[in-house]
């Protein structure tokens, strides 16, 4: 650290700043203390986890490390956020029951989604721990355990704070919880409008986005100049311009010219080859200097005899001129003491190592060809060796986010059990990323080790909206008749965690933009766009996608418990798996009624169909002045399944006995469902045909029972009739007698 005017100063004061800007956020949000001290905390014992697991690694602080302090303070508190609005949504709906209990449900549906999104974040900045720049593995370890350490002090910190000094009441949502209050609600309503009137136009706008950045983000060149790290008004950047403006630059390289064959470069020919390559390498106005043992035999030709600098002309002279050098000044300029190979020093001030491994190409092609067959070229050095890194690095993070990106494609397709769920998730997170690196080749800047290790952090840290809003997204799609009123509850409920969190980062990032470290300010701004083209994409476009889809949480699935009236001796269910079972129950919707409370009314038109899964019903119908028990229902049991094929009046009235838990199937979600579970939804359509046709038999039954009943009564109305009219002709006859 140069304390001089003008000097390099690490900024101390930029964790201070994110921690100034993360908490004027939360509070504008939410107006309350206590989510603005949550993030503090757990940063704060975070951080010290973490320095002291650092110690013991022996794991060093580099210039990418000074960053730490600020990104556990910003990324670490997006789960403080969600885990706080968690809170808040079951004390606004639920404001009679006790913070402790609040808390509890809060937390057993955010465990799911804090253990992911603290992995994904995790895998994101491990992007770098196989990288061979220690300066880049450093930060990854240092990052990895940061970011883990917040997660855990998150969990065990927060809750125990929200059960003792939550607030008790809360009031963010309006008109019966359709509508967010304040600014919020009404950026909700221009992304709602968006969603649901111009779903095409956004996909087809990002879609030509994405091609349009994608062809410039191909053209972006990495640099590994140190210089670049600093702002170009500090000292060290403004003494190395003038040393390089004052002598022959920085940088230098070796040109390596061999033969297979031992004096090689005692013999005049093959040095004269040398010394027209490094009169090229002179003339190209590419380099500084050059230096071999050429200038030493020109400086003794130009010494004994005058004129311009050259070789002698005689292999004898030649052998005089080598024998008088001294060694030492021989050593590193040739292999002695077989002079099968000489070196030609290149010096240059070229920090680009784009156009050094350009350079690098070129010269290797072009020299070689004047060296001829019988002499081989070859680069080398310490710069050339930095430069390969360089592009190692740039290959690494290539690498990595594939990795990347495979592991969150994997494990969200087993988590939403579809490869659909996978694709979903990635979308909304890739195009940023394609976003940032094309804006980068647009002005014209070069990767360095921050932006190089930025694509894999972001990918990391902007999965975690994604999971919150698919895994909310699935919760809300069962207890909802349809996905459009899904998404909305969804983006309800999710909105201001989201938009908080992403705000709160992106203002967190923009502070590196105070750093005097030109590379942490680059990493801050691209980081802040990458992260508002984050949540823009997923507000916009994770909705319209879940409205093309449908996926069920693998987490739903092992959650759910079947009753047995469902899996044994249920028609709806019969020839079909425990776990497809489950699928059929999660696409369709269970509804509970008190004892007393109407089900099915007579009369009332509706394409659903029920299935009890607890309890007990009364079927009847209405006749005139009372009611007709026909039957009573149990656990396994279906009912409206004829109203579910076609829109008639329902011709009886279900009633719940006791408590009663039903599953509800509506034919016009399960047409819907039907792209997305195809074999489910065939499944549950044979057997609604085949109870269909059970229920037409009994009904055909019924009404031949009826016929039957009524020829019987018929007939015996007749018979009656006969022996009344027998025994009226056996009176007459009597009386005729009688007479």
């Amino acid at each position: 650290v140069d304390d001089r005017p003008g000097g390099i100063k690490l900024t101390p004061l930029l964790a201070p700043l994110a921690a100034l800007v993360l908490i004027g956020v939360v509070l504008l949000y939410f107006r309350h203390w206590l989510v603005a001290v949550l993030p503090l905390v757990t940063a704060g014992v975070g951080l010290l986890w973490t320095g002291g697991l650092l110690g013991l690694m022996e794991v060093p602080i580099n210039l990418l490390g000074a960053m730490l302090p600020a990104l556990a303070l910003i990324i670490g508190s997006t789960e403080d956020i969600f885990i706080y609005s968690a809170y808040l949504e079951q004390r606004e709906f639920r404001a009679q029951i006790s913070r402790r209990k609040s808390v509890r449900r809060a937390m057993r549906r955010m465990v799911l989604p804090l253990l992911l999104t603290t992995l994904t974040t995790a895998l994101g900045f491990s992007g770098g721990l196989f990288s061979d720049m220690g300066l880049v593995r450093d930060f990854s370890k240092a990052a990895v355990l940061a970011i883990v350490c917040n997660g855990v002090a998150t969990v065990l910190i927060v809750p125990w704070a929200l059960t003792y000094f939550g607030p008790r009441t809360t009031s963010r949502i309006e008109n019966g919880g359709q509508r967010l209050r304040g600014l919020p609600g009404v950026i909700m309503e221009g992304f709602e409008f968006l969603i649901f009137r111009h779903p095409m136009a956004i996909l087809a706008t990002a879609l030509i986005g994405v091609l349009l950045m994608g062809y410039q983000a191909t053209r972006i060149e990495i640099s590994n100049d140190p210089l670049s790290f600093f702002d170009r008004n500090t000292r060290l950047v403004i003494e190395m311009e003038r040393f390089n403006a004052d002598f022959y630059g920085d940088k230098s390289f070796f040109v390596r010219i061999s033969s297979p064959h031992p004096g090689a470069f005692q013999r005049l020919d093959n040095l004269k080859k040398a010394e027209v390559i490094q009169s090229s390498l002179q003339q190209g106005g590419q380099f500084d200097s050059t230096w071999s043992i050429i200038n030493l035999l020109h400086y003794g030709q130009q010494t004994l005899f005058g004129g311009p600098p050259r070789l002698p002309d005689e292999e004898e002279v030649l052998a005089q001129y080598l024998s008088g050098i001294p060694e030492g000044m021989l050593h590193g300029s040739v292999d002695l003491p077989t002079y099968r190979h000489m070196d030609i020093l290149v010096r240059h001030s070229q920090h680009d190592s784009s156009m050094v491994n350009w350079w690098r190409k070129d010269l290797e092609r072009r020299l070689q060809k004047m060296a001829g067959p019988n002499l081989k070229i070859e680069l080398w050095g310490y710069d050339l060796l930095a430069n390969q890194a360089a592009e190692s690095l740039l290959m690494e993070q290539l690498y990595s986010m594939a990795a990347l990106i495979g592991i969150i494609f994997v494990m969200m397709s087993v988590l939403f059990t579809s490869f659909k769920g996978g694709v979903i998730s990635l979308i909304p997170n890739l195009v940023p990323l394609v976003f940032i690196y094309g804006t980068l080749a647009l002005m014209g800047e070069h990767l360095n080790p921050a932006s190089c290790i930025l694509g894999v952090i972001i990918i990391g840290v902007a999965t975690d909206d994604t999971i919150h809003l698919l895994m909310r997204f699935n919760e809300k799609r069962r207890r909802s008749p349809h996905h459009i009123l899904a998404i909305r509850k969804t983006l309800l409920s999710e909105a201001i965690p989201v938009t908080t969190t992403s705000v709160a980062l992106m203002g967190g990032f923009l502070v590196f933009l105070w750093s005097d470290f030109a590379m942490m300010a680059q990493f801050g701004w691209l980081a802040a766009m990458a992260l508002m083209m984050a949540v823009i994409a997923d507000l916009l476009l994770t909705p319209i996608l879940l409205s093309q889809v449908q996926t069920i949480g693998l987490d739903q699935i092992l959650k759910l418990k079947l009753p047995d009236s469902l899996r044994h001796g249920c028609p709806l269910f019969e020839n079909m798996t425990t776990m497809q079972i489950k699928r059929s129950v999660l696409i369709s919707e269970t509804m509970k009624f008190l004892p007393g409370e109407s089900i099915i009314r007579q009369g009332d038109v509706g394409q659903t169909m029920a299935v009890i899964i607890r309890g007990q019903v009364e079927v009847n119908i209405n006749l005139g002045s009372r009611a007709e028990v026909l039957a009573h229902l149990g656990p396994g049991q279906v009912f409206g399944e004829v109203g579910f094929v076609a829109p008639i009046p329902r011709t009886a009235n279900v009633i719940a006995v006791s408590d009663v838990e039903v599953l509800i199937l509506n034919a016009g979600r399960l047409a819907h469902q039907m792209k997305f579970f195809p074999r489910i939804t065939a499944k549950l359509n044979l057997n609604i045909s085949r109870l269909i046709g059970g229920r037409l038999e009994l009904m055909i039954d019924r009404e031949r029972q009826r016929d039957r009943k009524k020829r019987e009564k018929k007939e015996a109305k007749r018979l009656k009739r006969a022996k009344r009219k027998e025994r009226e002709r056996e009176a007459q006859q009597q009386e005729r007698g009688y007479k």
